[in-house]
């Protein structure tokens, strides 16, 4: 998000910092010099990035999706590894530690998941808390990105950060019941209510009929009031409609585990504009899957809101939300003997529109480029930029949850070496462009990560990027849900750095050197070496929870940004995304946590 910037004045008084190394003091001569200098390395990092990918094969023996062109005429050693304390071939690193003890960094986790879940109701106008806002214009079923008002005013509600915000809670609840959140279905229920009065406002970006193929529903944000924004910005964004159906989907499927219907959840004292769970589908969800199927070859902003072309984010939530929608309409037909609104060409739109999806996601020269390691987000855009991005894991993320079956047939899991690569990319470069990760370089642990390399967003103006609380807790999550599911699904760990180099960040030879390209190792289920390893991987996810705990404030405040320099807080304070960000991260440890042995 990038609205006009003033500048917002650090308070380092209310701001932790607790760098693993003791970071130099700050002045404006320094600040000029590291401008300059990372400028510098930004531009030397860049022409590696560009021109360094041909050293990346994912060709592999697994026939896994061709990221990058082949190589030929190469020998490639095959090793097995269950015990890596007897083999001579490889050396698993260690993992930098917490800067705390185990005992109290799990300590401030739940202490920190406490403090996000209310920071994130107090950006959300529900029943309970409605007399705290002192503003009878604000509807119930708000979500605020922000209660910043100025330098930079995010006191708006995004069509996009409200159903990722509220998909963190709606996931806690499915994980935890209603025991961490008495007051979900309330807040659901007046979000779809005002949801529903969103999607059919006409606005800048377009009209709520068939005959405009419902392009309002593209509009980024509206007012905290609920009435149009007006002034210019980056539109169409086309993700949003997709989040929000994922969000109610997920909802009514987590109502559903446990046991309840939503027609017993609604309280008779509110006047909702549905009645049930059908008339849910029929008159809100329908029309988000109508904007999809109308809409998804349109090029759009991304979800950084600054460029505009077919997005790998955009592009594979949108596929996970209609692979969702196609199980939810065929669940209806059966038990109702007709589709909703008996529109079954709507339906058969979103087959054809799934298929013709699926076979973009997978196509090369897309996001999959021959010249590339990892997953590019922006295709068209890479004579300006890279392609290398936080919103791939995003997306990769949030279209295969944990227990979701339906995430099976959905490309670009996390084990994928396009995914994992991504990240590599991500950790390589930001830990040069980054001068706070400059001490952590020299041991392995995880780092402050931003959305992209040549990011200039300072959270309140353009100057140089920093790092993300969002992209931080976003690796983390990664990396447990990397431990999960190898464990749950039982195979092999199999180590291919000619494919993934992702995996340089764990292995070395035994002379602590990388090993040949060209070597393979495959390691057993359940063996020593696996275990060892996912344990470190754990190891790995927590040491960017130890970033994100090391930068957040006195009080558990995580604003969007941390200065690259200094680690202080910037940007927008107490974003609704950060604080969920964190939350999904956390659940996602508690799951793999209980899977170590």
């Amino acid at each position: 998000m990038e609205p006009p910037a003033i500048g917002r004045p650090i308070n380092e008084h209310t701001v932790r910092i607790e760098p693993v190394i003791q970071l130099p003091t700050y002045n404006a001569s320094q600040g000029r010099l590291r401008y300059y200098m990372s400028l510098a390395l930004t531009f030397v990092l860049l022409i590696a990035l560009f021109i360094k990918q041909e050293h990346i094969n994912i060709e592999g023996p697994d026939n896994d999706i061709p990221y990058h062109r082949g190589r030929h005429n190469i020998n490639i050693e095959t090793i097995t590894v269950s015990d890596i304390y007897l083999q001579d071939r490889i050396f698993l690193k260690s993992i930098q530690p917490s800067l705390i003890d185990q005992y109290n960094f799990n300590q401030w986790i739940e202490e920190e998941s406490d403090i996000a879940r209310i920071k994130i109701l107090r950006n959300v106008k529900y029943s309970t808390n409605q007399n705290d806002w002192n503003d009878p214009n604000i509807p119930l079923g708000v979500v605020t990105a922000s209660p910043s008002r100025k330098s930079p005013n995010y006191y708006f509600q995004w069509t996009r950060d409200s159903a990722m915000t509220l998909n963190s809670l709606v996931l806690d609840y499915k994980e935890y019941g209603e025991s961490i959140n008495p007051m979900i279905h309330d807040i659901m229920f007046q979000y779809f209510n005002n949801s529903m009065v969103l999607q059919r406002l006409n606005n800048r970006s377009g009209n709520f009929s068939i005959k405009d193929k419902y392009r309002g529903l593209a509009e980024p944000k509206y007012n905290i009031d609920s009435s149009p924004f007006n002034e210019n910005w980056g539109r169409p964004q086309n993700d949003g409609p997709a989040l929000r159906i994922i969000t109610v989907l997920n909802y009514l499927d987590s109502v559903a585990t446990n046991g309840l219907n939503i027609n017993e959840l609604m309280g008779p004292h509110y006047n909702y504009n549905f009645e049930d769970e059908s008339d849910l589908l029929i008159n809100f969800v329908y029309y988000d899957l109508q904007f999809i199927v109308l809409n998804y070859q349109e090029s759009c902003f991304d979800l950084w809101e600054e460029i505009t072309d077919r997005h790998f984010f955009t592009t594979i939530v949108q596929f996970y939300a209609l692979r969702k929608s196609i199980d939810k309409w065929t669940a209806f037909v059966d038990e109702h003997g007709m589709y909703p609104n008996n529109d079954s060409d709507l339906f058969n739109k979103m087959k054809e529109t799934y298929d013709e999806l699926f076979e973009f996601l997978l196509s090369k020269d897309n996001f999959i480029n021959t010249e590339k390691g990892y997953l590019i987000e922006s295709p068209n855009l890479l004579k300006s930029r890279s392609g290398v991005d936080i919103a791939v894991i995003l997306g990769s993320i949030i279209s295969h949850p944990s227990g979701d079956s339906i995430s099976d047939g959905i490309p670009f899991a996390v084990q994928d070496s396009g995914v994992l690569n991504t990240l590599y990319t991500l950790i390589k470069s930001m830990s040069i462009i980054y001068p706070i990760n400059h001490p952590s370089i020299p041991v392995n642990m995880g780092i402050a990560l931003g959305r992209y390399p040549e990011d200039i967003y300072d959270g309140v103006q353009t100057s140089e990027g920093n790092p993300w609380f969002i992209s931080t807790s976003t690796a983390a999550e990664l990396m447990y849900k990397l431990v999960e599911t190898y464990h749950t699904e039982k195979k092999p760990i199999v180590v291919n750095i000619w494919k993934t180099k992702f995996w340089k960040l764990f292995f070395s030879n035994h002379n602590n050197d990388y090993w040949n390209d060209d070597l393979i190792i495959t390691i057993p289920y359940n063996s020593l070496a696996f275990n060892m390893t996912l344990n470190n991987v754990f190891k790995y996810g927590d040491s960017f929870l130890e970033v994100v705990r090391t930068h957040m404030s006195h009080e558990g405040e995580m604003s969007e940004q941390f200065n690259k320099y200094t680690g202080f807080l910037q940007g927008a304070c107490d974003l609704s995304w950060s604080y969920s960000s964190f939350l999904d991260a956390i659940r996602s440890r508690t799951k793999a946590q209980k899977l170590l042995k």
